[in-house]
């Protein structure tokens, strides 16, 4: 009877989503879209299920094939993943919810509101300046340096065992300021490619706090579910105008990934830790591959993509340091 009543609370939503969808598609005569749209829906099926396995949004994978293959300026790249997302990654976030998988919920207050906040000047001073091939090998160059690094630490962290904070414990003012900068910082670079603050939060998480890779890769899924709606309205509300393109896209992948992202959440749920980072280190690696082969590398281009990788190595070694070097423990009172 419990059993029953789960799997109406989770499939209900997804019935409600897909009439309201196919009744716009009908009242909007977007059916067409199909026909010259199509490869964005085959390429949302596999970065939907991508996005709810680990710990990259949608966006993640839509942003490098949108701006990369697709030859889509990054500005639109990054609402289409917003969009996107604001459904993929809810509903994932909804299943997980539904179904009381273990999460540090205690963390998504403070991250979500640095999240929320620092969508803004991201989308104010910083997207605004950064030309186009910058913001792509920005993106694949720093999550680069975090795919070896989160490798490297769980090689050496094997005879540690893993923390269980943020569980029963209550979170210290100290905690809430740390988690509320991590949101900012990933925010910032939400606005820049419409996703982020989850791979970035993840990375924290884990390397600094030590925690569990597969309850912080779960919960990593509701704060960009969370962090998406936020850009979307803040998009809405100062920015007022969504690119048509984006739109369309939106239009041709919502009944692909309203199954994708959930069914990536539920598979990964009971897979091990090793699966969940192969998958996300074989996405970070084909995305940088991908990049040098399809963006016309200058040296200027090539000098930046280096720094950004180097400056990310040492930031993330910065981190991690936290925990491999008994630096002082924070109290959880």
């Amino acid at each position: 009877m419990k059993a029953a009543k789960t799997t109406h609370l989770i499939v209900l939503p997804f019935i409600l989503i897909i009439l309201l969808w196919a009744l716009g598609m009908t009242l909007l005569g977007n059916w067409s879209l199909f026909t010259k749209y199509w490869p964005m829906s085959l390429t949302m099926t596999l970065g939907s299920f991508i996005a709810g396995a680990t710990s990259e949004g949608g966006g993640a994978f839509a942003f490098p094939v949108l701006t990369l293959i697709f030859k889509t300026p990054p500005s639109v790249a990054r609402d289409f993943s917003w969009m996107i997302q604001a459904v993929g990654m809810s509903m994932a976030a909804l299943t997980l919810i539904i179904l009381k998988t273990p999460l540090y919920k205690k963390i998504i207050l403070p991250i979500s509101l640095g999240g929320f906040l620092g969508i803004i000047p991201g989308l104010e001073f910083i997207a605004p300046k950064m030309a186009p091939d910058y913001c792509k090998i920005f993106f694949t160059s720093l999550w680069l340096s975090f795919g070896i690094w989160i490798f490297i630490i769980e090689k050496r962290r094997a005879s540690r065992p893993i923390k269980e904070l943020f569980v029963k414990d209550p979170l210290s003012t100290k905690d809430f300021n740390i988690l509320f900068t991590v949101g900012l910082l990933g925010g910032q670079i939400s606005a820049l490619t419409g996703t982020g603050l989850d791979i970035f939060t993840f990375a924290f998480l884990t390397l600094f706090y030590n925690l569990d890779v597969k309850k912080a890769t779960l919960t990593s899924i509701i704060l960009m579910a969370i962090n998406s709606l936020g850009g979307l309205l803040i998009k809405g509300m100062f920015y007022q105008s969504f690119s048509p393109l984006a739109v369309n896209y939106w239009w041709v992948s919502v009944p692909v990934v309203i199954f994708g992202a959930p069914l990536g959440a539920a598979f990964i749920k009971g897979r091990s830790k090793e699966l969940i980072l192969k998958i996300l280190g074989f996405s970070i690696l084909t995305q940088f591959i991908l990049s040098y082969f399809i963006i016309p590398m200058t040296l200027e281009l090539f000098s930046f993509s280096l720094f950004i990788f180097l400056m990310g190595l040492f930031f993330f070694s910065l981190i991690q340091k936290r925990f491999q070097f008994n630096f002082p423990k924070f109290e959880f009172k």
